[in-house]
């Protein structure tokens, strides 16, 4: 069960989504089982597909470096 759906409300909430995007009330447990028959070939096509790395950023977050 996923953590999103741990009171009354969001289990509702979850029935009323999915009935609206016309999806199975069980989709949760269908895409667990897709996820499970994910193997390293096909996460790393996905991330091939869909990352770009050269538009990435990286933030850190620490004291300023000291200029010289």
């Amino acid at each position: 069960m996923p953590l999103d759906e741990s009171s009354e409300h969001e289990i509702a909430q979850g029935l009323l989504t999915r009935t609206a995007e016309d999806l199975p009330l069980d989709e949760p447990v269908h895409a667990a089982a897709r996820y499970l028959q994910l193997g390293a070939d096909d996460i790393q096509a996905a991330f091939a597909r869909w990352l770009q790395p050269e538009r990435l950023a990286q933030v850190v977050l620490g004291p300023h470096p000291a200029t010289r």
